[in-house]
């Protein structure tokens, strides 16, 4: 196979592993406790798109938080990523309170800075290589990405496929997902 062909290949098996979910991704799912807060799911502390800490408290009270699993270089969460900025500034403009923490599947910290400020990312997210962002890529079995989960403010999982919800409802999935929360 020449030199090219094996980049086309390595191209596609990334497409599987990464935004398709095709194949293992080494990380193997495990039944999990169900986190009791927040800051069990996330740690203390949170980044913003330019790099500042922020502590998880200062979202413990929204009702809804997305969990978004993305990275720069995945040609899906480009055409995601907007879509969810758009959704979470409209749900800001109605004053229905939602957040969004990002789990980078970047390489490096440097390349999940660069797509948060250069997505214009308004949430927050898990500094690159904490543990937390290991450990919840392990416990909601993320096989491919994009993908959001959504879960209330006692970390428990409202849904599973925040992404489709977003992409087929707009705004009203937020509505949804409050109602089987059961604070609706």
């Amino acid at each position: 196979m020449t030199r090219g062909g094996r980049v086309v290949l390595f191209v596609m098996w990334c497409c599987l592993v990464a935004s398709c979910g095709g194949t293992d991704n080494g990380l193997e799912p495990r039944v999990l406790p169900p986190p009791g807060s927040l800051s069990d799911l996330f740690g203390s502390v949170l980044i913003d798109a330019a790099g500042n800490q922020v502590g998880v408290q200062t979202i413990e009270d929204i009702p809804l938080v997305g969990i978004y699993f993305g990275a720069g270089w995945c040609t899906q969460c480009a055409d995601f990523t907007p879509q969810l900025s758009n959704f979470y500034d409209e749900l800001e403009l109605v004053g229905k309170p939602f957040e969004v923490v990002f789990v980078s599947f970047d390489t490096t910290a440097d390349h999940m800075a660069a797509y948060m400020r250069d997505s214009s990312m308004p949430w927050l997210a898990i500094p690159f290589g904490s543990a937390h962002e290991t450990a919840l890529k392990i416990r909601y079995d993320v096989q491919g990405i994009p993908t959001l989960i959504v879960v209330d403010s006692d970390a428990n999982t409202i849904s599973m496929n925040g992404r489709g919800n977003v992409v087929s409802s707009g705004a009203s999935a937020y509505d949804d997902w409050l109602a089987l929360s059961g604070m609706l």
